[in-house]
């Protein structure tokens, strides 16, 4: 097939799903129930994928490992309701689920890539590997179609906010999930220290005399605040100004760690290896909640973050293992911070000039 077939094919997909999108309005009732199902997918999927961390930390890689069958439910029910809406038009809003489609079928690409990785390159317990990188990538990109959609479809009111909430939980899981590096080594490494690891006696085989740099991945330890910061409070912020309500970056917050605490009861209760629950994400969260109701510029507002995030860590470090959280790396964020907020306000501003300019 040459280039013009192919740009003809790719026409021929699109005229035909929007044909199929261009049916009734449908009801709300509806729209609810086929939203709520994805965030049961989703749900699904996140859970596996954190399984699947601690899975790595005690056992050697298998494809048809558990946690594996559980993230491909979650892609299955995805899967079936992208076809349904597909084939039916319901519930569905053009630019969202045309992103949806694309960014899934990323995800399953990165799948039997992931596989051939391991079975190429051996065990691959840094999450930062291209394959793990790109799955949660297109994940990520996933939840922000449907999320799209549900903001344009769902009517102003508490179905609309709940599902918006969890979606942007979904979303600070699939930026901090390349933290699990560091927040299942720091456990894991004080385990075998003391002499009652998990991992078995094959995983600890190919750790072999330098287990420390095995669970670490390569990793620089200054990655973790530097990481964790900046991506959170993009979605943070974004939460809060897309979704609207005073406290959605922190609501959003706390249903992101009781999703993560739940994991750690359960893993523990399995004799799992079991991470650190990144608390301190819940002070930046309150930080951009109180910026914005009270329209702090750029500056305080970085500087806010900035602080709740490193005031916390070092209080949380002084009474449980966490990732090293490096008081140096604070000057880096706080500009890193500033200036990305001092751009979002910028362009917000130019953007607000050419829609009155438009309308004169």
């Amino acid at each position: 097939m040459n280039l013009q077939d192919a740009g003809a094919a790719v026409r021929d997909w699109r005229g035909w799903v929007g044909g199929r999108l261009s049916s009734g309005e449908d009801s709300q009732l509806t729209i609810r129930i086929i939203f709520g199902l994805w965030i049961v997918g989703l749900l699904i999927k996140h859970a596996g994928s954190g399984w699947d961390v601690a899975w790595h930390f005690r056992y050697v890689f298998n494809a048809l490992e558990p946690p594996h069958w559980v993230n491909a439910s979650g892609s299955a029910l995805v899967l079936a309701l992208l076809v349904f809406q597909t084939m039916t038009g319901k519930a569905v809003e053009r630019t969202g689920f045309l992103i949806v489609q694309i960014a899934f079928m990323v995800f399953l690409l990165s799948t039997p890539l992931d596989v051939l990785n391991h079975y190429l390159f051996g065990l691959d317990v840094s999450v930062w590997s291209p394959t793990h990188v790109l799955g949660f990538a297109a994940t990520a990109v996933v939840t922000a179609g449907v999320l799209y959609s549900w903001l344009r479809l769902a009517e102003p009111g508490l179905w609309r906010l709940a599902i918006g909430l969890a979606c942007w939980a979904f979303l600070l899981d699939d930026v901090v999930f390349q933290l699990g590096q560091q927040e299942y080594g720091v456990i894991s490494l004080d385990a075998y220290a003391r002499g009652q690891t998990t991992a078995s006696p094959e995983l600890l085989a190919l750790a072999g005399r330098s287990p420390e740099q095995f669970v670490r991945g390569g990793m620089p330890p200054w990655i973790y605040p530097v990481w964790m910061i900046l991506t959170c409070t993009l979605v943070m912020v974004a939460a809060r100004r897309v979704q609207g309500w005073r406290w959605t970056a922190t609501a959003a917050t706390i249903l992101y760690l009781a999703f993560r605490a739940g994991g750690v009861l359960l893993l523990g209760a399995g004799q799992f290896p079991t991470s650190f629950i990144p608390v301190m994400m819940l002070g930046g969260a309150f930080a951009i909640d109180l910026a914005e109701s009270r329209r702090w510029g750029p500056l305080p507002t970085a500087a806010a973050i900035t602080v709740a995030y490193y005031a916390i860590a070092e209080l949380v470090g002084r009474y449980t293992l966490m990732p090293e959280f490096s008081l140096a790396t604070a000057p880096i964020v706080l500009v890193a911070l500033w200036a990305g907020l001092a751009a979002a306000g910028w362009w917000r501003q130019r953007r607000a000039e050419r829609v009155v300019a438009q309308a004169a």
